[in-house]
């Protein structure tokens, strides 16, 4: 009977959870900024409830949440999801991992899509820092979050510290320490961003997740095509080109790379390589 009471707490809390996210939410698009903002989570009500059905509410609260951002697929608006709907979206995997810290899944979609498309790269990375505490066998999350701290937040230090914990853990590419080093040395952002995606695609199965990262990694090898080209520029000429096609009418190069997301890369004001795609498809 206790366990039957436990599952039927399970359901309903979990069903009363998501609609109450929700609606508050919604709520909070009309409110002023200065009283917009997270309320208090009803994860951990739910964890105490469903007694050793924690795993099921944690499934349950992360399905909800995968099925809404799948539907948000098939939209043709621009932008595809607004800002309250990446937050709501946020809010639910991570009440998922607070139900149950252990469930891997909300961390890995998470990190997937949040700091790529959300631009939620802080929250993401807190997210993943706490489940590593409690998923202390697993390196991945700590190198997920040194990815997002060197390659978003630009912050070579941080991420170098993340990388260095990784390596400590049971089963950790042995890779990850030289990349650890090169970070504290600093530098080469675009050269490490590409050895990052490369070592991630090596650790993911999941087709859809890989041709997310093979697009990634396209469009830095684009990049860092263009980077060094203009090095070679600056060396031969003098001076950093005023637009990439001189790059290609120097001889230096036979084309200007594609943007697999749809976009064009450009030379910024800074002498840096850019796209108008930010790295995201263009629809």
């Amino acid at each position: 009977m206790r366990r039957l009471v436990g599952f039927i707490a399970v359901v309903a809390f979990a069903v009363i959870y998501l609609s109450a996210l929700k609606q508050s939410d919604v709520e909070a698009r009309t409110l002023p900024k200065a009283v917009e903002g997270g309320g208090a989570s009803f994860a951990p009500f739910v964890k105490v409830l469903a007694l050793e059905f924690d795993g099921l509410a944690a499934d349950m609260v992360f399905i909800e949440g995968l099925v809404f951002f799948g539907e948000t697929l098939e939209r043709e608006t621009i932008p595809r999801m607004q800002e309250w709907e990446w937050q709501w979206l946020f809010e639910t995997f991570k009440a998922s991992a607070e139900i149950d810290p252990y469930f891997y899944d909300p961390y890995y979609i998470a990190n997937a899509i949040f700091p790529w498309e959300g631009r939620l790269v802080r929250e993401t990375n807190d997210l993943l820092v706490k489940g590593a505490d409690k998923r202390d066998w697993d390196w991945t999350l700590l190198f997920y979050a040194g990815f997002n701290e060197f390659f978003f937040l630009h912050n070579s230090d941080t991420a170098a510290d993340l990388l260095m914990q990784a390596a400590r853990r049971p089963d950790s590419s042995p890779i990850i320490p030289t990349l650890a080093a090169r970070l504290a040395y600093k530098g080469s952002r675009t050269e490490n961003a590409i050895r990052f995606l490369v070592e991630l695609l090596q650790g993911t199965t999941n087709p859809a997740e890989r041709e997310q990262y093979e697009t990634r990694l396209e469009a830095l090898k684009g990049i860092y095509v263009l980077e060094q080209t203009i090095k070679k520029f600056k060396v031969e000429f003098g001076r950093v080109p005023l637009r990439l096609q001189e790059l290609v009418e120097s001889g230096l190069i036979d084309a200007i790379p594609d943007d697999p997301y749809g976009g064009t890369f450009y030379i910024a004001l800074n002498g840096s390589v850019g796209t108008t795609s930010d790295l995201r498809p263009i629809q």
